[in-house]
């Protein structure tokens, strides 16, 4: 095993720009990643009655875009009145921020700005309010007990970060169902917070995120999701270094039994073995969620979004850039059997000593169906564009590609860098010829641009080419680059 790194990361968490930029969610937008506030409508233009060379105004400027979840701010004034003209009218308000896609509705609109003194701008309006205030039931939370009763139809109510230690202790049963009530900031918690269930037990309830925030993680969430629990529409952000030897690591759960649905994440992780920014292991379902930041780890099975996938991942991404030893993927490090991957992809860079793909570092079971990797960058000996290794029986890649930007170390080829066994099923799968490959079609860049080079590709309900996204296939849940 490799030495371990650490590479420090700013997060940019709740900062101007996105926490994932990408939509990602059933309804699209809904379950789609946080982004910032519309940016305010123009000022209505300066009315030009009066003088003879009176002139309208000019519009107003359009206000700037809020931060995550909050309304931008409003247009600027209306334009300068001509000479002799009337005053120039007020602005416009500054239209509503739109907040976490999916999440409970659009702060208001913006005010009206005051109209203009002759030949001069009027104020712009002011922005919305919050599109996702703190429940009101938070207001008056007490640090040592939670509202509700724990039932689905009245979950358990965490509006402190000191709420999320009583998960699991006295009444607050493991099996219960619970609701983030507000945004949470676990920085300085005193004293800091322990996983959920560890060395306890597993998550058997519901925690619904309510598309709302937990930023400063520096642990993993939950230690297991149990079958039968769901975690849902939450968004976290944070740094892990984890430094002790345990198989399967990662911020929201070590290992997911249960169901992870509309989770984003952003994080760095400092990791060993079988490490992903969501979860070391999935047995179970991972659905509509993404994953950013950076991965460095002097172990294998090493993933951006999972360390290690036995269940399904679908409609799920990851731009994570990861270093690390064998096994490393840009989405997942290692697939076993009966790992299912479908309509998915990575884009961030991969590094590994060995058996290293742009979105999964070795197969030894299961599927990859309607999934791509564009890495910037996968580098290692037996590196490929999508897939690392394959080692197994019955294992498929269907109406699949890679696009690798730089493709380096030996036996690296185009699609998958090296079939140490078995006899794959690949269908209709591609990668770009300015890399090599024995595995898969090669075509030219341009051919990638094409509908017709992807045979038997559904481009009404899964694929889709859009050039406000990529020149290339992108998936239909996608709505930006």
């Amino acid at each position: 095993m490799g030495p371990i790194k650490t590479i420090a990361l700013g997060l940019g968490f709740l900062s101007s720009s996105s926490l994932l930029a990408v939509g990602c969610g059933d309804d699209d937008p809904a379950g789609a990643p946080a982004q910032g506030g519309a940016a305010g409508r123009g000022g209505s233009a300066g009315s030009a009655s009066g003088g003879k060379s009176g002139s309208a105004g000019k519009g107003g400027s359009g206000g700037e875009a809020g931060q995550i979840g909050d309304a931008g701010s409003g247009g600027a004034g209306g334009g300068t009145g001509g000479a002799g003209g009337s005053a120039g009218k007020s602005a416009t308000g500054g239209s509503a921020g739109s907040g976490a896609n999916g999440g409970s509705g659009e702060g208001g609109g913006g005010s009206g700005g005051d109209a203009g003194a002759e030949n001069n701008a009027g104020e712009g309006g002011t922005g919305g309010g919050d599109p996702n205030p703190p429940d009101p039931r938070c207001a008056a939370a007490s640090a040592t007990a939670l509202e509700g009763s724990g039932a689905t139809s009245d979950p358990y109510l965490v509006c402190l970060p000191e709420h999320l230690a009583l998960i699991g202790t006295g009444a607050y049963s493991f099996s219960a169902a619970y609701a983030l009530g507000s945004d949470l900031d676990l920085a300085g918690l005193t004293p800091p917070l322990v996983t959920i269930g560890e060395g306890v037990a597993a998550f058997a309830g519901v925690f619904d995120g309510k598309n709302r925030v937990i930023q400063g993680l520096s642990v993993t969430l939950f230690e297991y999701i149990e079958t039968g629990a769901e975690v849902r529409d939450l968004r976290f952000s944070g740094t892990d270094e984890f430094t002790v030897v345990s198989l399967s690591q990662g911020m929201l759960t070590r290992n997911n039994r249960g169901t992870i649905r509309r989770v984003h994440g952003e994080g760095t992780v400092v990791a060993l073995d079988h490490t992903g920014v969501l979860a070391g292991t999935n047995e179970s379902l991972v659905e509509d969620c993404s994953t950013r930041g950076t991965i460095t780890s002097g172990g294998s099975h090493v993933g951006g979004l999972l360390g290690v996938n036995l269940g399904t991942v679908r409609r799920s991404f990851s731009t994570v850039s990861v270093t690390a030893g064998q096994r490393v993927g840009g989405l997942v490090g290692r697939q076993t059997a009966p790992g299912v991957i479908e309509e998915s992809y990575s884009l961030g860079p991969v590094t590994g000593v060995r058996w290293t793909g742009g979105l999964v570092g070795t197969v030894f079971g299961g599927s990859v169906a309607n999934s791509y990797a564009r890495a910037p960058s996968v580098s290692a000996e037996d590196a490929g564009g999508l897939v690392g290794q394959i080692a197994g029986d019955g294992i498929a890649i269907t109406n699949s590609y890679a696009i690798t930007g730089s493709l380096t170390g030996t036996g690296a080829e185009g699609l998958v860098g090296l079939l140490e066994s078995g006899t794959p099923t690949i269908t209709s799968s591609y990668f770009e010829d300015s890399a090599s490959g024995t595995l898969g079609t090669a075509v030219s860049a341009a051919a990638m641009q094409m509908e017709s080079t992807f045979v038997g590709w559904d481009f009404v309900a899964t694929w889709q080419l859009d050039a406000a996204i990529s020149p290339y296939p992108s998936l239909r849940f996608q709505s930006e680059p």
